[in-house]
């Protein structure tokens, strides 16, 4: 018997367990400048993270490295991007020490004390889910907790999920994809540890895909990717690694996305094997880990 494609009239009362004048719906780099920004207007601030930590793609997705902060010559971020890149270099948490390279854990704690310092309250593992709507304006964020369902009560509301989901749940229209509903491609990233360093810069072959056609001539891979971004130094002999893509992805659904994290393990074996018998200094690599956040590029667009 399957209950498949039926619908299932469910309602319960919540409790309204926080109250703050704005609510950042998302921990990544956005969320964390709005409720920073917010917190040191002296306004009540409540953040909710659907993961283990604040940083989104850089920590829990592993992103490598922080991108084109300069155009060569001139630091082009200010205000709490800044702030952030300036207590990473800090706490020893770039490599090299003026690089953009990052070190995830380091990260990790920055976010932590700009929020705690800021007077910022946040919760872990607290999934938006819907929310309430009056005279056409949110009132309420409706949550997942590992203590079951509540309610969130604010004056202003900020959407810092990187998909929309607030926006969306409140109605508020919206673009997916291009003409045929297709969106970017994925990458699931990955931390490396054993890569010889040295020899990977005096080879002049770089960390990326300066053999790439060789390797899918030879048939080494099963998907023909061609674009490889590659690995960053972020330790002594640690690499994080951008490394294939997830295609047919629709971020915004748990079947796609479960798919994109089963594909994104299964070809790091096709991509170790290039890097240990194609590049110089990554003979003794080994995979470390796998990122607990896919890398999801496109979604939704709020119009």
């Amino acid at each position: 018997m399957s209950g498949k494609g039926s619908v299932l009239s469910y309602q319960r009362g919540l409790r309204v367990r926080y109250e703050a004048d704005i609510l950042v719906a998302g921990g990544g780099p956005a969320g964390v400048a709005a409720a920073l920004a917010a917190a040191r207007q002296n306004r009540s601030v409540r953040l909710i993270e659907a993961h283990s930590c604040l940083g989104g793609m850089g920590t829990a997705g592993m992103v490598p490295a922080f991108m084109q902060f300069t155009d060569g010559i001139n630091f082009l971020a200010g205000g709490v991007g800044r702030e952030i890149l300036d207590s990473l270099r800090e706490a020893d948490g770039t490599v090299p020490a003026d690089g953009m390279g990052i070190r995830a854990e380091v990260l990790k704690r920055v976010y932590d004390e700009l929020l705690v310092d800021a007077g910022v309250a946040f919760t872990f593992h607290t999934q938006l889910v819907d929310v309430t709507l009056e005279d056409g304006c949110v009132h309420e964020a409706i949550c997942a907790g590992k203590s079951g369902l509540f309610a969130i009560r604010a004056k202003v509301f900020i959407d810092a999920t990187g998909d929309g989901d607030l926006a969306a749940f409140a109605g508020a229209p919206y673009e997916k994809g291009d003409t045929d509903g297709n969106m970017m491609p994925g990458t699931l990233c990955s931390l490396w540890a054993g890569i010889d360093w040295d020899k990977v810069r005096d080879s002049g072959l770089g960390a990326g895909n300066s053999r790439i056609e060789e390797a899918i001539s030879d048939g080494i891979f099963s998907l023909e990717d061609r674009h490889l971004p590659g690995m960053w130094q972020v330790g002594n002999t640690i690499g994080g690694g951008n490394i294939g893509h997830t295609f047919n992805l629709d971020g915004t659904d748990e079947e796609s996305l479960s798919q994109a994290y089963l594909w994104g393990r299964k070809s790091l074996k096709e991509y170790e094997r290039y890097y240990k018998e194609y590049l110089k200094g990554f003979e003794k690599m080994e995979l470390v880990a796998t990122a607990s956040l896919l890398g999801v590029r496109e979604t939704r667009r709020i119009i």
